[in-house]
């Protein structure tokens, strides 16, 4: 198991990094919102009594308030009930802990931030799993602000500030059909009643109701209007005479056109911007992110014969 020590656990078998972020300069890391420095932590191979000990510590040490509700709730309800915890009175010294499987997910599965006592709220810059030397805490699914998404990949930033944006979006989209979905829904359209006869997702749509029984001339056939509920709407009489039901509603008209172009030149308009705003996103999110990547030289055309590794240093 791999976890995460600071400058004092230097003197562990230390977990070796290859490629060409390897000799890359060894930065402090830095808090995005208020530029506090921590120590670069070391990443460190421990045995299984040390991971046990650590895990012991972590499920003494974590305050109730740090906990995930989960956590909590099993720990209050569930961890002295024989059907969830199956070896809660074996003696058996290699027997499973709970109580440290629940922390190693909360610190090791689960993403961790750095907490001073004076930047409790603004700090969100990533432990590493299993971070020791330092205060950590979940990032909080609610409280995490865009900027600190970075810390998961510039894809991850990317996701979810494309879905803010598109979804402010298609918002203003809706609120320039709401004439639309207004009248749809009104007496002037479906007549008395409006639309009430029909299910709540289903109203303000151009579904008309207000129908009644005309005589068929043309198209009459019964395979017509054989199709979901379009079969309610044929009807045949004792002498042979076809019926079938006409809508009384209003048709398309040139202002009900003209809010529908208005929401779809808006949401054409919106994807060009949106486009333009990834792109620059993704510029920032960058260069607030060193990996990898930043610190590696890619070769188009080498030689055929460099296969030394010592003459490519």
């Amino acid at each position: 198991m791999t976890v995460a020590r600071g400058a004092s656990g230097a003197g562990q078998d230390e977990e070796t990094t290859t490629g060409a972020a390897a000799n890359a300069p060894h930065q402090p890391r830095r808090s995005l919102a208020t530029h506090q420095e921590y120590a670069p932590s070391t990443r460190v191979l421990l045995s299984e009594e040390e991971l046990e000990r650590v895990m012991k510590e972590f499920s003494k040490d974590d305050e109730v308030g740090a906990k995930t509700l989960s956590r909590r709730f099993v720990e209050k309800f569930f961890m002295h009930r024989k059907w969830y915890n199956p070896q809660r009175d074996s003696t058996d010294p290699d027997k499973p802990d709970l109580a440290q499987g629940w922390a190693f997910y909360e610190h090791v599965t689960l993403p961790r931030r750095f907490v001073t006592d004076q930047t409790a709220e603004t700090t969100f810059e990533r432990a590493e799993p299993g971070e020791q030397d330092h205060t950590t805490e979940l990032f909080s699914p609610l409280r995490t602000p865009e900027r600190a998404l970075n810390e998961f990949g510039i894809g991850i930033a990317m996701y979810f500030a494309s879905l803010r944006i598109m979804a402010i979006a298609v918002a203003i989209a809706g609120i320039i059909s709401l004439p639309n979905i207004l009248y749809y829904r009104s007496e002037a359209y479906n007549g008395e009643g409006g639309q009430s006869n029909l299910s709540f997702l289903l109203q303000g749509s151009a579904i008309c109701t207000d129908r009644e029984w005309v005589e068929c001339l043309e198209g009459c056939d019964r395979d017509n209007w054989r199709f979901g509920t379009s079969r309610d709407r044929w009807a045949e009489s004792a002498d042979g005479t076809t019926f079938v039901q006409r809508t009384l509603c209003v048709g398309a008209t040139m202002m009900r056109g003209m809010w529908n172009y208005g929401a779809l030149i808006f949401m054409a308009v919106s994807v060009v911007l949106i486009s333009w705003y990834q792109r620059k996103r993704e510029i920032r999110f960058d260069e607030d992110k060193s990996t990898g990547t930043d610190y590696s030289i890619k070769v188009c055309n080498p030689p055929s014969d460099a296969y030394d590794p010592n003459v490519w240093k």
